[in-house]
């Protein structure tokens, strides 16, 4: 009989423990959550940048840049602006043209209003006040 009710203890000890740890491991990944939320805004252009991507199983990757640009939209309310994306598509195309076109691309009249139209709108991003 005795061993029956040690075997029962034992059990619920097993159980406590269990429960303990599963609870231990939600606690510890809600601290990595809002440690994450408390330092977004700070250190988001270090997670885009210097984060590399997670392999996780075989082939497939997790690109961190992803996760933090999905939870900046989501949680964060953080929209691209207009003007960068802009501003980005045409850096984009420059690029496109300069690989299709080769050595030469520099002298080519495509090239050349691209980069007058890169050099106006960054002389624009730096004389507007963003926060206006």
């Amino acid at each position: 009989m005795a061993a029956l009710e040690r075997s029962k203890v034992t059990k619920a000890r097993r159980r406590a423990r269990l429960f303990e740890r599963i609870m231990a491991a939600i606690a510890l990944l809600n601290f990595a959550l809002v440690l994450f939320d408390y330092s977004y805004i700070p250190f988001r252009d270090f997670y885009l940048r210097q984060i590399p991507p997670i392999t996780l199983w075989g082939d497939r990757q997790l690109d961190f840049s992803r996760v933090v640009d999905w939870y900046g939209r989501e949680f964060k309310g953080i929209e691209p602006n207009r003007t960068t994306e802009a501003y980005l598509a045409a850096v984009g195309e420059l690029e496109r043209q300069m690989r299709q076109q080769g050595e030469q691309a520099i002298s080519s009249p495509q090239i050349r209003s691209i980069l007058s139209e890169l050099q106006s709108r960054s002389e624009a991003m730096v004389d507007e006040n963003p926060f206006e």
